[in-house]
């Protein structure tokens, strides 16, 4: 390896306290406590590559450390040589030995790695690598996943072993010959990483974003919000794509790999782009397992190149149980507790019944509800007595959430999407006491039609349903329908505010997001609307048709909705909110239904009809439930309620109510000048009298102001209450 290699080993949980480190104005009075095991603060990786001739110091890689130390309380590591620096923190859950510490090096010190997530099917490659001769001379020094991992990536390349991987990872891996380093995310991309460039001097890299503004080069900035992303935010509820709120910070794809070339000349050389190394699609004629890093043949067997649709749906629904069987048996494969978020409804009760027949034991269950309006725990009680498992139930009132709120926040790095973030991470912290690693049900909707969206696309692709929407103006009329009917039906509502856009993107965005591009224009200032409105749908446009060779075709909009889901939705939402709430306090997020096997089936082998038909989605998933997990008619076939936090009532008083007018009125926030000022108030008035229900508008907001005010402007702490008077 060239030049000299330090290696810093700590020493288990009293490795190396240190003061707390600057990283937003607030986070010297946020941060002075360690994290201890259950409290609100999984593994984290971080590091720096310098292309300018600066070496990374010890102190910024420990400061970096530091800043993710909740997301790995059993351990922490550095590695330094010469341009390059690895900082990591440690979560137990496979050999809890101090074999699995990080970073990671060969015996001959070529290679190094830092790596967060787990690698399911590590016994496998560790079999395969023996077979090939590319085994570690001296034996396997431990029974870690990431022993694995790096002897993968030095014998077949960062590509290869990604693509042989079963499992949720982010990684960087270092090779000291080559001079090069890898970052790599997961096929769904399941666990984060976030980038931070420096033009062509260099970059660092983090799990999360408050690592990232402990060290160069974020450290030398304040932080600031990229209003040219706003008007994204405000339609999708979420940044999608390679973007973030914050300026400077952008994240690696899902199912890409990162290769940066540190020699002599690198700093002169063009930044390189990422490469996907996966991607699924679902047309006839093109390979669904990709190795998107090299060319296909030009040729090659038609066995391989069709869909392969099963027609036997009995057939598949048992192909289909086997292969859940055995993703949540990986998923079991642990040296700690673990447990199951438990909401009673398909895709969970599915899970833990897959999950008691798999383990001798009860099944440590967890369910949350709210002590006004929808509650989830009695239908999650009910899936609890039938299965047997250990069940916990958590109540949750409005006081409670709003309390929770920076808290949350502070966890989730980005204003928080969805008013049901609050309540996980009040569930994941009362998990933490009993178990380290959840499974849940995330991931079922988006790979087998479960939003009542697919139904409606389906019947909207029919015959009768695009001779209508083709009618002259049709779908104005639609859009007036939408306004005039009640709060009250507010799916039916969202569901002809849709089919009334016109614009591919903008009509999927309209069944999650918040604001339609009409809506953006009344309710953001004319300086801010038509700089920002350029870039809202870049990322989803990206995704479709920026893939060159690789673009393909969908069989109906049902198929194309389920992929942007999968690609945009996904990963810079639900799946950045489940690694946010659950590492807050230490737990590891497991999601069988995103076994990419899993997704690829449901893609290539199981056609629509077998996933939605009529107004039935999960088809499929619900004859496995019934046929062969056993779980009871009345649980499969219950009406689908998503997790339901009622913000809309609670926001028409008490204390989130006070919150939110303090949060949008405040003199702070009418002077960012993001807003006409006319428009938020006609929202609040609206919703307050009942004659509209703007709850989802309204969340958004709030969340995007309080997020400015803690990660921007520095005036809000995790530890501050949102229920005293300003």
């Amino acid at each position: 390896m060239r030049g000299r290699a330090v290696r810093e080993l700590g020493s288990g949980r009293g490795a190396c306290r240190r003061a707390p480190t600057q990283i937003f104005p607030f986070a010297r009075r946020a941060s002075g406590r360690r994290a201890k095991k259950g409290c609100p603060d999984m593994c984290g990786i971080a590091g720096i590559l310098r292309l300018d001739g600066a070496a990374p110091s010890q102190a910024e890689l420990a400061a970096m450390a530091t800043a993710m130390e909740h997301r790995g309380p059993d351990d922490e590591g550095f590695f330094r040589t010469g341009r390059l620096g690895f900082a990591f923190r440690r979560l137990a859950i496979l050999d809890l030995s101090a074999l699995g510490h990080q970073p990671m090096l060969t015996a001959d010190g070529r290679h190094a790695i830092v790596f967060n997530g787990e690698i399911y099917n590590h016994l496998e490659l560790r079999a395969r690598l023996e077979s090939e001769g590319a085994a570690p001379a001296g034996g396997w020094a431990s029974g870690s996943d990431t022993e694995t991992l790096l002897h993968a990536c030095a014998a077949w390349g960062a590509s290869r072993a990604c693509r042989a991987a079963n499992g949720m990872f982010a990684f960087a891996w270092w090779d000291g010959n080559g001079q090069r380093l890898t970052l790599a995310r997961d096929r769904f991309g399941k666990k984060p990483l976030f980038l931070a460039w420096e033009g062509q001097n260099g970059l660092a890299f983090a799990s999360e974003l408050r690592a990232l503004r402990a060290a160069w080069p974020l450290a030398e900035r304040s932080p600031e919000m990229d209003h040219t992303r706003l008007a994204a935010f405000l339609c999708y509820r979420f940044v999608p794509g390679q973007e973030t709120l914050l300026a400077g910070v952008e994240p690696l794809a899902p199912g890409c790999i990162l290769e940066i070339e540190a020699g002599p000349t690198s700093a002169s050389a063009p930044r390189p782009a990422p490469r996907p190394y996966y991607d699924y699609d679902f047309s006839r004629g093109r390979k669904a397992v990709q190795d998107l890093a090299t060319p296909q043949p030009e040729t090659a067997d038609a066995a391989d190149l069709s869909p392969d649709y099963l027609s036997d749906e009995a057939e598949a629904a048992g192909l289909l149980h086997e292969l859940l069987e055995d993703a949540v048996r990986l998923r079991l494969l642990s040296d700690v507790p673990f447990g199951a978020f438990l909401s009673g409804g398909l895709d969970s009760s599915l899970i833990v019944s897959l999950m008691t027949k798999l383990h001798p034991e009860p099944v440590k269950t967890y369910s949350i509800g709210f002590d006004t309006g929808f509650s989830e725990t009695g239908p999650a009680e009910r899936v609890a007595r039938h299965l047997g498992t250990d069940h916990h139930a958590l109540t949750v009132g409005a006081a409670d959430l709003v309390r929770a709120i920076p808290a949350a926040l502070w966890s989730r790095e980005t204003p928080i999407s969805e008013p049901s973030d609050v309540p996980i991470y009040l569930l994941a912290r009362m998990a933490r006491e009993k178990v380290t690693v959840v499974l849940s049900g995330e991931g079922a909707d988006e790979t087998f039609a479960g939003y009542p969206k697919y139904a409606a696309q389906a019947a909207a692709h029919s015959v009768p349903g695009r001779t209508v929407l083709n009618l002259p103006g049709a779908r104005n009329m639609l859009g007036t329908v939408a306004r005039a009917l009640p709060a009250s039906l507010r799916r039916a509502q969202t569901m002809l505010e849709a089919f009334a856009l016109q614009g591919r993107f903008e009509h999927h965005a309209a069944w999650f997001g918040a604001f339609s591009a009409d809506e953006r224009r009344e309710l953001l200032s004319p300086a801010l609307s038509a700089e920002a409105e350029e870039h809202v749908h870049a990322a989803a446009g990206l995704v479709l048709h920026g893939r060159g060779a690789n673009s393909f075709a969908f069989p109906s909009p049902v198929e194309e909705a389920l992929y942007l889901d999968t690609r945009l939705w996904l990963p810079a939402n639900l799946l950045l909110r489940g690694d946010r709430m659950t590492m807050a306090h230490s737990l590891e997020l497991r999601c069988p239904f995103l076994d990419w096997r899993v997704v690829e089936f449901a893609a290539r082998r199981v056609p629509r009809w077998m996933k939605v038909r009529g107004r039935q989605g999960k088809r499929l998933l619900k004859r496995v439930a019934e046929e062969h997990a056993g779980l009871p008619s009345d649980i499969v076939h219950r009406p689908k309620w998503g997790f339901k936090v009622p913000v809309s009532a609670w926001f028409r008083g008490g204390a989130l109510g006070a919150s939110l007018r303090d949060a949008l009125l405040s003199r702070q926030a009418r002077a960012r000048g993001w807003y006409q000022e006319a428009a938020i108030r006609r929202l609040m008035e609206e919703h307050a009298a009942g004659r509209a229900d703007h709850g989802r508008k309204l969340w958004i907001l709030y969340q995007l102001e309080l997020w400015h005010r803690m990660f921007v402007d520095g005036t809000l702490s995790p530890t501050d209450d949102l229920t005293s008077s300003p």
